[in-house]
Order: structure tokens, then sequence, then C-alpha cells
């Protein structure tokens, strides 16, 4: 196995996804390459991690703050943005908060 394989299924390892023979090959390939092996443990310790973070959920308004502070929200030259004229970015940004905040 090249390191180039390494790389590609460097999430199935982790994930513990190989076959049995895949991940064979996989783990002596790490033996022998110590760039491999430092790969393969920075991954499983990312992971780790991750699953350790603690599921966090946005307030509702967040949706409209950030859409509030997008960019086209800063045009104010009518008709000059890639929305039009600021009212119609005001119009398009009501709808696409009714859109967000009803899914």
């Amino acid at each position: 196995m090249t390191c180039a394989e390494i790389e590609l299924l460097i999430c199935e390892y982790v994930d513990g996804e190989l076959q049995p023979e895949q991940r064979l090959e996989f783990e002596r390939h790490l033996e022998g390459c110590p760039a491999c092996a430092e790969l393969a443990r920075d991954s499983a310790a990312a992971v780790e991690f991750m699953e350790r973070a603690a599921d966090v959920e946005p307030p509702p308004e967040l949706i409209t703050r950030i859409l509030y502070d997008a960019p086209w929200s800063k045009e104010k030259a009518a008709g000059s943005g890639w929305m039009g004229s600021e009212r119609d970015a005001q119009r398009k940004k009501i709808k696409l908060i009714r859109v967000v905040t009803t899914e």
C-alpha cells in the first residue's frame, strides 16, 4: 500500500470500516512509514476530540443576524449590488429568513 492510498483510506481506517485484509495491509504500511503513522494517530485523535465535543444548538436569531450582517446588506447604492436596490435587498433577505426559519 502506498502513502497516497493511506491518505484515501484514512477515514475508513479510523472509523473501523476497512475489511480485515485491507486493515492488515494498512497497518503494515504504518509500521514502516512514520509519516503515515503520524497521520493515523492525528486523525484518530481528531475524531476522538470531536466525539467528546458537546453538541451546541445555535440560537434561533443567529440566521437573522447572519443575514442582516451579510455583505449584500451593506450595499447602499441603488441598483449597484447583485441584489439590486437596497429595498430589493431587504425584501430578498426577508423572504430568505422566512424560508430558512420555516424549514
